[in-house]
């Protein structure tokens, strides 16, 4: 069969259970899904490595996105969908799988833990690999890593979905993709916003704000570019900022309302959402300065944030009430 004639020297096939249909046409950024059992011999026996079946979560893949361990794409184009195969492969193919394992293991520990997908997210992956010389923190890991030998894979390809056909997911994306999509991604962050769905609004703004900062990585720090794709952050903080305040997560908001301030120490927006957010957790000192500030900067606002300010001077009188009444009723206690 035609297909036979993709595998390399160095690894053979033996289909467990046939697929459907006629093998896909594998063209670049098509995705598959598969679960995948990696075997080993050792001590003279056949023993797994590795079962996504027990993580209960299929293994995506691109196509064409250079995926470190290169021999799965290859035996994967050899397949029809919902075929089980298992593939014998020769240690020369298989030398990046202790790294790749170790990456795969240490997502799955982290989604377990979470309960929750990673940004970039899913268990799917363009992961980068780095040299590990003080071991990989996984005894079988470490022992094929010493003693490189054969690995078998059993995979069953689950779906295949040309290009274009599926929702890109953002780690999959190009840097140039992800800023062609920052137009979008805030559109869609404030729709959101305006139905009242601040957990959406913020992870579009929230994936703007890191493609941004991927690309600053680009260029040299302090140049034209690198300060012009700093202060492109701006309103993508506003924005994630404003959620957080719906959602009262005050202090985080705070900080990135201090971040754009460290940019743009005279914008209006983040002095007003930082006093909104002051005045929340009560530090009324730090609000009245924001509020302050604001009335100097924009002659409009005067008359919103001065009734701002007379909330704050009636919360205070409250606190102040409030603050007194535990301290007597704690003193009461303590003498009796």
């Amino acid at each position: 069969m035609a297909e036979w004639m993709l595998l390399p020297e160095g690894v053979n096939k033996k289909v467990l259970h046939a697929g459907v249909g006629n093998v896909p046409e594998f063209t670049d950024n098509s995705k598959v899904e598969f679960h995948y059992r990696t075997l080993w011999i050792k001590d003279g026996k056949e023993q797994v490595l590795d079962d996504s079946k027990k993580k209960k979560q299929p293994f995506e893949l691109l196509l064409g996105k250079k995926f470190k361990l290169e021999i799965w794409e290859t035996l994967i184009k050899t397949m029809r969908v919902n075929e089980v195969a298992s593939f014998a492969c020769s240690p020369q193919h298989v030398s990046s799988y202790p790294a790749v394992a170790k990456s795969l293991r240490d997502m799955n520990k982290k989604n377990h833990h979470d309960h929750k997908h990673d940004d970039d997210n899913h268990c799917t992956h363009t992961c980068g690999f780095a040299a590990f010389s003080q071991g990989l923190g996984y005894p079988d890991l470490d022992e094929l890593m010493k003693e490189p030998s054969g690995l078998t894979f059993q995979i069953e390809l689950l779906k295949f979905t040309p290009d274009g056909d599926y929702k890109a997911d953002v780690w999959s994306l190009s840097l140039d993709e992800k800023f062609k999509l920052l137009p979008k991604w805030k559109d869609e962050g404030n729709d959101y916003f305006k139905s009242g769905d601040y957990a959406n609004a913020s992870q579009m703004y929230s994936q703007a704000i890191g493609s941004l900062e991927q690309l600053m990585t680009r260029e040299k720090p302090h140049t034209e570019e690198y300060i012009k794709l700093d202060h492109m952050k701006i309103p993508y903080l506003l924005n994630f900022a404003q959620c957080l305040i719906q959602q009262k997560d005050y202090y985080q908001a705070i900080t990135h309302l201090t971040t754009v301030l460290e940019k743009d120490e005279s914008n209006v927006k983040a002095l007003y959402r930082r006093g909104k957010a002051y005045q929340s957790i009560y530090d009324f000192d730090d609000a009245r300065k924001d509020y302050e500030y604001v009335k100097k900067l924009d002659g409009s606002l005067i008359k919103t944030v001065d009734k701002e300010l007379l909330k704050i001077d009636y919360e205070e009188k409250l606190k102040d009430l409030e603050d007194k009444k535990k301290f007597k009723n704690a003193f009461s206690q303590l003498s009796t």
